[in-house]
């Protein structure tokens, strides 16, 4: 069974002597796991896990669909999809999809005329993860068809029975030291302090492994040449 954020908040606890039976210890933990989840996900590498695929139905005289509607066709939650990656048209196997900026969709619109047998060549997102965000398709379709998707999540803050997206088998390793970092800094002093680079540098190195196992090939080291990717932290933090 996959670590809840409870489990991985609880283990950081333990690694910075806090208690995770308290209540304001594990609200303040969750606090932590939550930073430090989201700024793994926002980091700028291609995390293939971050990637879903499915297929939804377009319907006849319908041009635009807001994404929480498209999370629901795919299976996922409502609020999850950031980003359309990708759209092929599954139906009569035509070339992917051209994707472009909507007010370029749009002036497409305006200047051509609907056609009973038109089928999507092109789509544009409006908006970027938020409630209000939608993609829309030209020509608009004249029958159902059914498109085939790729979608970025969209990284959301996790309560307690939450599962993180990040894989099983590095969400602990990745988050659970994060925590522990970030509880023993606030602590000051020197031995806290050595603590916390110690927590701390266990995050990165499972971090890197995490980038190994699935960060692009072409990303695979931008996490750590990224200048200012740990500038939250703070100022004096050691690095090395």
């Amino acid at each position: 069974m996959a670590d809840t954020a409870t489990t991985i908040v609880a283990r950081g606890l333990r690694l910075s002597r806090y208690d995770p039976s308290l209540s304001t210890d594990a609200a303040e933990g969750l606090e932590w796991l939550n930073e430090g989840y989201k700024r793994v996900l926002q980091a700028p590498t291609n995390w293939t896990f971050m990637e879903v695929t499915g297929q939804a139905t377009l319907t006849a005289g319908t041009q635009r669909y807001d994404l929480s509607s498209l999370a629901t066709q795919l299976g996922l939650t409502a609020g999850t999809i950031e980003r359309v990656v990708a759209v092929t048209n599954d139906t009569d196997g035509s070339p992917p999809l051209k994707g472009m900026h909507w007010r370029q969709l749009e002036r497409l619109a305006e200047n051509t005329r609907d056609d009973s047998n038109a089928y999507p060549v092109a789509y544009a997102q409006l908006g970027l993860g938020t409630s209000s965000a939608s993609v829309m398709f030209w020509p608009i379709p004249q029958q159902a068809f059914t498109m085939g998707f790729l979608c970025r999540l969209h990284a959301v803050d996790l309560a307690g029975g939450d599962t993180p997206l990040i894989p099983d088998e590095f969400a602990s390793a990745v988050l659970a030291p994060y925590v522990a970092a970030r509880m023993w800094r606030q602590r000051g002093g020197p031995e806290a302090a050595a603590e916390a680079q110690m927590h701390m540098t266990d995050h990165l190195g499972a971090v890197r492994q995490l980038t190994e196992a699935y960060g692009a090939a072409r990303d695979e080291d931008v996490l750590f040449m990224e200048p200012g990717l740990y500038d939250y932290l703070d100022e004096g933090w050691p690095l090395s």
